[in-house]
């Protein structure tokens, strides 16, 4: 099954996904970078309707994916999902950015009504985008089925701890 990462909305999230990319290579063969297109830019905010159709027409042949995510790559793939242009079989999401997501002006809690794909949500127990307990509570409020959640330390929503996050992650997957 391949495995696609998508980053948070700032470039520097070039050097967490390849970083996360050579944890999860230690247990699978088939991982690929979603690289966005205003980090060349240095654009201020993603453009998800832009990325969302180069993602769409990158996984437009691969019949089985999982969408490991973070930041606004959560809010990239939910908006996919929504609108049935993504069709993942199981979700990774890491630092859901719900505060950031509202200042924006993206509909976040539209896109995780009754949300069912199977996912595991990894958040820092004090995130300032929402803490795991916050979520935790967003989730039940909205409905969302088939998840898991998993609070790690921090309150930063850098979520750098790679080593240990490919270990959370590929548990995940190998028990589902």
């Amino acid at each position: 099954m391949k495995i696609v990462l998508l980053g948070g909305n700032s470039s520097k999230n070039i050097f967490w996904l390849e970083s996360i990319e050579v944890e999860l290579k230690k247990k699978y063969n088939d991982v690929f970078i979603h690289y966005y297109s205003h980090w060349s830019t240095n654009a201020p905010l993603i453009d998800l309707d832009k990325e969302l159709e180069s993602l769409r027409k990158e996984l437009e042949n691969i019949k089985q994916y999982v969408i490991i995510a973070k930041s606004a790559g959560v809010l990239l793939a939910l908006k996919g999902i929504s609108e049935q242009k993504l069709f993942p079989a199981v979700c990774v999401f890491i630092g859901i950015p719900v505060m950031w997501a509202r200042e924006n002006n993206f509909n976040i809690n539209q896109w995780l009504k009754s949300f069912s794909i199977p996912t595991l949500f990894i958040q820092e127990a004090n995130d300032p985008a929402i803490s795991s307990n916050e979520l935790e509570d967003l989730l039940k409020e909205l409905e969302v089925q088939n998840y898991k959640i998993q609070t790690i330390p921090g309150d930063k929503h850098e979520y750098s701890q790679y080593q240990e996050l490919g270990k959370i992650m590929i548990s995940f997957l190998e028990n589902l």
